[in-house]
């Protein structure tokens, strides 16, 4: 077996069968990373975005997307030093933990921000519902190297579909990829709705990454235009941590302004799992399957673009969540599986 290489500025493996480890020492992203000229961009795209403020059909101009945790509070409180006008919006798929809804409510009020919650159970599509039903029987077979083997084939499978223009029923490894179908037409679905022209997230790693033809060179954005078939009207998503280049330290200040502490049992960073039920229950089985924790990636990110020390990324991957319960009966408690 060949010898795991690491990538000498962010978590990245070569237990994950996507990462490429360059003579540089760094993983194919880090690379890219070190030779593109995000900050310029990054300065152009927050020039931009600024001048949408006051820029809706009405009052509001902005849409925050809010879970109440550490990121999403400080992307609405930088939303409104910026001088937008937003709602907040928290998604509801079933299967989230209800203190999410409680805690955005909550920093809603604190914040002087109107507060919705959007059920996008409706809105699931029946290939939609087909993938969850194939995640279901994925996760509900016993784990043996034959199933490690499927689940390393579907994990390199999920990234590339990972568009959610790809619309062709698959069990996802990622469970995180299942919420995608559903949030990603949901940004433009719910800003079109409130005549905003933003749908601002706390994510803190771009939302794009193209390559330049002519230099060969990548470009990280922190901007998305979504504008599917038959909308009048563009909207952009913006991470905004990502595009302030924001640090963790950075977040942790602005918290401190309006007074967040962790809830009782969590620490300021945590895998995606946390804040998800279907996530939970998936994520332990998923890395002995895989051999490695399926929310590597995303946290490598976050070290990648300077948000988060890789110390505190490691942390977060240390120790899988275990849940009791299954993908199945989540599911099924969610209401998406009968």
């Amino acid at each position: 077996m060949d010898q795991v290489q690491s990538c000498a500025r962010c978590p990245n493996t070569t237990r994950n069968p996507t990462v490429r480890i360059l003579p540089s020492g760094l993983c194919a992203i880090c690379h890219w990373w070190a030779e593109s000229p995000h900050a310029s961009i990054r300065r152009r795209e927050l020039q931009h975005v600024r001048a949408l403020a006051g820029g809706g059909r009405g009052e509001v101009d902005a849409l925050v997307g809010l879970s109440g945790g550490k990121d999403s509070t400080a992307t609405l409180v930088r939303v409104l030093k910026m001088g937008f006008t937003p709602v907040a919006i928290t998604f509801d798929t079933g299967y989230y933990p209800a203190h999410i809804t409680q805690r955005a409510a909550r920093v809603a009020a604190q914040l002087g921000v109107r507060h919705e919650v959007v059920d996008l159970r409706p809105h699931i599509q029946p290939e939609d519902r087909a993938s969850y039903v194939l995640t279901a029987e994925l996760y509900d077979r016993e784990e043996t190297p034959l199933l490690a083997e499927r689940f390393r084939e579907l994990y390199l499978l999920g990234r590339e579909r990972y568009s959610v223009k790809q619309r062709e029923p698959m069990a996802y490894v990622r469970t995180c990829q299942l919420c995608r179908r559903l949030v990603v037409p949901a940004y433009h679905r719910e800003a079109a709705r409130h005549g905003a022209r933003v749908f601002f997230l706390g994510t803190n790693e771009w939302v794009g990454l193209s390559q330049n033809p002519g230099n060969g060179r990548y470009t990280f954005s922190a901007v998305r235009r979504l504008q599917p078939p038959g909308a009048h009207e563009p909207v952009l998503v913006v991470h905004l941590p990502f595009l302030l280049g924001a640090g963790l330290e950075d977040t942790v200040s602005v918290l401190r302004e309006v007074g967040w502490e962790p809830p009782a049992g969590e620490r300021v960073v945590e895998s995606s799992a946390n804040s998800c039920l279907l996530g939970r229950v998936a994520e332990a089985k998923a890395a002995r399957l895989l051999g490695f924790h399926p929310d590597t990636v995303r946290l490598a990110r976050e070290v990648t673009c300077g948000f988060l020390p890789r110390e505190e990324a490691e942390r977060a991957l240390a120790a899988p969540h275990e849940a009791t319960g299954s993908v199945r009966q989540v599911l099924t408690g969610a209401g998406i599986l009968s």
